[in-house]
């Protein structure tokens, strides 16, 4: 699925990519929305839903609980089995490179 990013929504990702600052409040404030339970991690179902909205909102394919699982797997760097919020600052930040390079979900490298 080839999908055209909007001018504005681009400039927007290629903002917050470029500012530290911005790209840590950006994925904090994030972090927390789908931190459900406020406990500080994201689990695997917290991750889906998050993957759910991503993909709704970027106009974007789910991607399948295979890639799902390998994000994740890579993403726990400590392998507690949950997304600390550091791990998911980096995880936003693959992500959101991945969207501007049209890699996102379902890619074939």
């Amino acid at each position: 699925m080839n999908t055209q990013i909007p001018p504005d929504v681009r400039a927007t990702i290629e903002t917050v990519l470029k500012d530290e600052k911005l790209l840590n409040e950006t994925a904090t404030k994030i972090f927390h929305q789908f931190d459900r339970d406020e406990n500080k991690v994201l689990d695997r179902k917290e991750v889906d839903k998050l993957y759910d909205m991503m993909s709704r909102e970027l106009k974007v394919p789910k991607p399948t609980a295979e890639e799902i699982d390998k994000v994740y797997d890579e993403m726990d760097k400590n392998k507690d089995g949950l997304i600390q919020q550091d791990e998911f600052v980096e995880l936003f930040k693959h992500v959101s490179k991945d969207y501007l390079d049209g890699k996102l979900f379902g890619s074939k490298e």
